[in-house]
């Protein structure tokens, strides 16, 4: 794909609309990881594994999110995959 430089414009703000998207991500994976965390997990810690309740928790948590993620995007209009 050819670009049309005006001085650099074009490809500044895909460099920042490529930021932007990256710090979205992370922000949605920190909320995430926290949330689920926090939902699914027993305090403190005494086993360096999970437990199966604890496992299954977290992976129906990851998937709710990213699901209602998904919904909300698209409701604003954004692309998420």
């Amino acid at each position: 794909m050819s670009l049309v430089k005006l001085d650099g414009t074009e490809e500044t703000m895909r460099d920042a609309l490529a930021i932007t998207e990256l710090e979205y991500r992370a922000e949605l994976f920190n909320r995430m990881l926290l949330a689920c965390r926090e939902h699914c997990t027993k305090f403190p810690h005494r086993e360096g594994r999970l437990e199966n309740g604890e496992h299954h928790c977290l992976d129906t948590c990851v998937h709710k999110y990213k699901a209602v993620s998904r919904f909300v995007g698209r409701k604003l209009g954004i692309n998420l995959q």
